[in-house]
C-alpha cells in the first residue's frame, strides 16, 4: 500500500530452488521458513511480512535449530518446556508435521 516496489519472494525463491536443483552448489541449503510458519498468525503483523515479538523469537529459534541440526549438536532448548533436549537437534522442517512448531512462548517466557 505504500506505492513502493514490492519484493517478489516467489521469484527469488524459484531462483534459489533452481540453484539447488542445478547441483552446482552442493553447499547451498534451503530452509523453508514460509512452510514452517504457515498458520503462525501470531508471528507476523497484518502485512504478513514483518514479525511480531513472538515471531522474532520464533524465527531465531528456527534458525538456531537448523544450525544445530546441521552441526549435529544438541538444541539450545527442548521442543516444549520440560522435555529433554535431544543429543542431536532435529531439523525443524523435518519434525514440523509430527510435532508442530516449537512452543516459543512457553520456552522463552513471552
Amino acid at each position: 500500500g505504500s506505492g513502493g516496489t514490492r519484493s517478489n519472494y516467489g521469484e527469488m525463491n524459484a531462483i534459489l530452488r533452481g540453484a539447488v536443483a542445478s547441483g552446482r552448489y552442493p553447499e547451498l541449503r534451503i530452509w523453508d521458513l514460509d512452510a514452517y510458519t504457515v498458520g503462525a498468525t501470531s508471528w507476523f503483523t497484518s502485512d504478513g511480512v514483518h514479525e511480531t515479538v513472538e515471531g522474532s523469537w520464533g524465527v531465531a529459534d528456527y534458525v538456531s535449530r537448523h544450525v544445530r541440526a546441521f552441526d549435529e549438536v544438541s538444541c539450545a532448548q527442548p521442543w516444549r518446556p520440560g522435555e529433554p533436549v535431544p543429543d542431536a537437534c532435529p531439523n525443524p522442517d523435518a519434525v514440523l508435521a509430527a510435532r508442530g512448531r516449537a512452543d516459543v512462548v512457553a520456552l522463552y517466557g513471552l
